[in-house]
């Protein structure tokens, strides 16, 4: 089977040992059931830091799966970090933002809490399951993290100063995101969808580190910006 057909699969394993068990019921279920995996079959593992790695499938019972790694395939890579903070949305759209974001390449998650958030909690295994989905789709050899879910004013207080953040305004009229040449690491802000409240707004234009930048004409959902921005920092 050629590489690029070969199933992908994040793994929490050292990928240098001889023998690698797998236990996730889930992982399990994916390969057994859903791809059909059999002995002597090959599949690609990673794991964020050993780089991924070409594996044969040894031993299949219904609580763990053993593989044999028979050859490094992928190095770790150095990648372009870019930190999206942003007020958490509901349900189906925060699936699309979490996947689409991590296939643009995306390396940390930071959610906040603001004023006019629909959201005040977040359910961390299930973003970690939609970025891990992303991850495995789009050959990606890291997780990005999750930071926890903090208030915007906690985020400012114990930020470092040396660190820019580009504010995306739809207030801002004359810098625009696409023009700039960024910082790395690039961290990028998204409102939440009734936009920052005035106070919220002055607040973070009391900050040094804040650049407030534009993405457009057109007034966009959240999910919809924090796409564009990211897609922009990588220019």
């Amino acid at each position: 089977m050629k590489y690029h057909q070969l199933s992908r699969l994040f793994v929490k394993n050292n990928l240098r040992d001889n023998i690698i068990i797998l236990s996730n019921l889930t992982d399990i279920h994916y390969l057994v059931k859903v791809m059909r995996k059999r002995l002597k079959d090959h599949v690609l593992l990673f794991n964020g830091t050993d780089g991924e790695y070409l594996c044969e499938i040894t031993n299949i019972n219904p609580k763990e799966i053993s593989f044999k790694p028979l050859k490094q395939m992928n190095t770790p890579k150095l990648e372009k970090e870019i930190n999206l903070i942003f007020a958490p949305i509901k349900h189906n759209r925060m699936q699309f933002l979490l996947e689409k974001t991590t296939e643009l390449g995306v390396t940390k998650f930071t959610p906040i809490i603001t004023k006019h958030s629909v959201i005040d909690k977040i359910n961390t295994d299930k973003w970690n399951i939609y970025i891990k989905d992303a991850i495995e789709q789009c050959r990606r050899l890291s997780l990005p993290p999750i930071a926890p879910l903090t208030a915007l004013k906690d985020l400012l207080t114990n930020w470092p100063h040396n660190e820019k953040i580009y504010l995306c305004n739809e207030n801002e009229k004359s810098l625009s995101f696409a023009t700039i040449n960024k910082d790395y690491p690039t961290n990028i802000m998204i409102g939440p969808e009734g936009g920052f409240s005035e106070t919220e707004l002055e607040l973070l234009k009391s900050y040094k580190f804040i650049t407030s930048v534009h993405l457009g004409e057109n007034i966009l959902r959240t999910e919809t910006a924090a796409i564009s921005a990211v897609v922009l920092s990588s220019l």
